[in-house]
């Protein structure tokens, strides 16, 4: 019989077993990873066999105020990083080319009729006048008062009322269009790079989200791709743990001593075991996908608590281009530094795009065209189809997972990338990689919490669904930093300490807060 059984090889359950194998509390620890990869929505695609620039499919970067991936990474792994510094470069809105400095030089030029307040301010300015008319107080809060703490902070959001709710019973939508102009609201979504970071998402969680991703100075990412983290893990851990790939978790069902698990792995060949605990790595459509005895969760809130995780729907499409044009472009020579990653927005589906520098070791540089969520992604969807796939010898992808990007896409995507690019003449790419992160397993890029739900009570009570069986679930999708990495791995290691004794790790300082 296994002691733990971890469902997951994202990050959240590779971190899990590299904590219980270091542990040395567990003798019989196995990994269950559903595909063929380990690192879930971590996904570094080789760029070229030059190495150089890795096409990052899922999470990109980490900032030094996320203590625990930082700590990771430095202290205990020892994985070479380096800077990313992020700039705005310009935004095509509504047929228009604008730059940050446009609003206050010449606010007639934006093509949105804004309120008197609303003019002059740059999106970044006017996100925080956002936040001022719901919060006044904002100012006084961490991080932009370096004198408050985030536990003041989150203590203060959570007795905070506005009409007399509280923030958790807010839709952020419905606050923001109390003090904002729909006009206003329009630019916001199309400028701050997610649309869905303002939909009507829990107002409590929403607010606290903005205001932990903007408590960073610095921002780094792996020099070998996010994945790095993640296999990292597993490697260091396969000789205390085993590593099963490519299986699929199917049913669970609770015995007298144990849970019993059913997995089926690739071509229907089915595996039974048992295990004293389980631990669920997983988001919420891995999650739904999985078969339950009734008796499991009976008389618990385990599926109406897994409701109130709300999924995001984003993708990305990467193109490689034969040379960066874009560092000759309006957008700047400083785009030759390695650091310089420059960033585009736009009201069109492609929303965002990333320049990223060009290599040092080969003229091929690399574009992130699109990174879309919100109702931008089904735009992209729309143009799936392996019948009219795009092959390209010159993307190296080493994975059963399915990625191809449509002629139809990549036909849009320069479309859309000359209308931002009026006087530039944009090369056809050599290479194309596109991943909509809404199909299963994953079910979602990212996830947040919805209205009418305290989110700290969510997380401890899907933590351990049933108080009378060992199993547990852990991971970005439940966790009070949603969308990060960072908050993936404290939810792994709030479950750790809680139910497994483990004590705090040595890269962590002993101040740091996994939760509040």
């Amino acid at each position: 019989m296994i002691d733990v059984a971890i469902i997951g090889g994202g990050i959240a359950g590779c971190y899990s077993a590299y904590r219980l194998a270091q542990s040395g509390s567990l003798r019989h620890v196995q990994l269950f990873e559903m595909s063929d990869r380990i690192g879930g929505r971590l996904w570094s695609v080789p760029f070229d066999i030059v190495a150089c620039e890795p096409a990052e499919l899922g999470g990109m970067f980490f900032g030094d105020d996320q203590k625990n991936v930082l700590g990771l990474i430095d202290k205990e792994l020892a994985l070479p990083k380096e800077p990313v510094h992020f700039q705005r470069k310009h935004q095509y809105l509504r047929s228009k080319l604008l730059l940050d400095s446009t609003y206050a030089n010449s606010p007639k030029s934006i093509p949105y009729f804004l309120h008197p307040a609303e003019k002059r301010l740059n999106p970044e300015r006017l996100l925080a006048y956002t936040l001022r008319k719901i919060v006044p107080d904002i100012p006084k809060l961490w991080p932009r008062n370096k004198n408050s703490t985030p536990r003041a902070t989150m203590e203060y959001l959570r007795a905070f009322r506005l009409k007399g709710r509280p923030l958790h019973d807010w839709g952020f939508w419905n606050l923001i269009a109390g003090v904002l102009s729909n006009e206003a609201y329009d630019l916001l979504i199309s400028t701050l790079g997610t649309a869905s970071a303002f939909r009507n998402s829990n107002a409590f969680d929403s607010i606290w989200n903005i205001l932990a991703e903007s408590s960073s100075d610095n921002w780094y990412r792996l020099v070998h791709g996010y994945q790095e983290l993640p296999l990292t893990l597993a490697k260091r851990c396969e000789d205390k743990v085993k590593i099963h790939k490519s299986h699929r978790l199917v049913h669970m069902q609770q015995t007298e001593d144990a849970t019993a698990l059913t997995f089926e792995k690739v071509g229907g060949e089915k595996l039974s075991l048992k295990a004293k605990n389980v631990i669920l790595a997983l988001p919420r459509r891995a999650l739904q996908l999985i078969g339950y005895d009734d008796a499991l969760f009976a008389d618990t809130s385990f599926f109406k608590d897994l409701d109130a995780v709300v999924p995001i729907e984003a993708c990305k499409l990467l193109l490689k281009f034969p040379f960066a044009w874009w560092t000759s472009t309006e957008l700047g020579p400083d785009l030759l530094d390695p650091a310089v990653i420059g960033a585009g927005f736009t009201d069109l589906p492609m929303r965002q795009c990333y320049y990223y520098p060009k290599p040092k070791n080969t003229e091929a540089a690399l574009l992130m065209a699109t990174y879309a969520d919100d109702v931008a992604a089904s735009y992209w969807s729309g143009l799936v189809s392996s019948k009219y796939e795009l092959h390209s010898r010159s993307w190296r992808v080493n994975d059963e997972d399915h990625l191809f990007a449509s002629k139809a896409m990549v036909e849009a995507a320069l479309a859309q990338l000359r209308l931002m690019h009026k006087r530039v003449t944009i090369p056809n790419p050599t290479g194309a990689l596109f991943f909509d992160w809404l199909k299963d397993p994953y079910g979602a890029a990212w996830h947040t919490w919805a209205p009418y739900c305290k989110s700290c009570e969510m997380i401890q009570r899907i933590r351990k669904p049933n108080s009378k069986v060992s199993v547990f679930v852990c991971g970005e999708a439940i966790a009070q930093l949603q969308g990060w990495t960072e908050g993936a791995i404290n939810s792994a290691e709030q479950l750790l300490e809680q139910y497994f004794g483990l004590v705090r790790p040595a890269w962590v300082a002993s101040d740091y807060v996994f939760e509040f």
